[in-house]
């Protein structure tokens, strides 16, 4: 899927997030995606509950850096640390980028439990 990315110049919004029941296992993917999002088009990527590790966390925080057209990359629900994800912050804060799926105009949020998610958020996920 990643490899898809950076050559279908269409593609705007990509959500490859886990299911209801079964997070979807995305672990070890962080450098694929990173690097399609520094040539890509996409202006959305949703890798909620993917498994996604401090690894990954830090390869996609290298694409996020470079990313001309990316404002949301809702990675909520994952493994990083909380350095990966300051890291992630800091970047996306500098670019306008929401990683918690709230777009610039939006103007309202629903924070009650999802029935998609089973799991707290944790430090990282904030």
């Amino acid at each position: 899927v990643a490899s898809m990315i950076a050559v279908t110049t269409s593609l705007t919004s990509l959500n490859v997030s886990g299911g209801v029941y079964e997070a979807q296992n995305l672990q070890g993917s962080g450098k694929a995606f990173g690097e399609a999002l520094k040539t890509s088009s996409l202006k959305e990527l949703k890798m909620v509950k993917c498994k996604l590790d401090t690894t990954d966390g830090n390869a996609l925080a290298s694409g996020l850096a470079v990313s001309t057209s990316l404002t949301v990359a809702d990675l909520r629900y994952n493994q990083l640390d909380i350095n990966s994800a300051q890291m992630l912050a800091d970047i996306a804060k500098a670019k306008s980028i929401s990683l918690c799926g709230i777009s610039q105009d939006q103007t309202a949020a629903d924070f009650r439990p999802s029935k998609n998610v089973y799991r707290k958020m944790q430090p990282a996920d904030a």
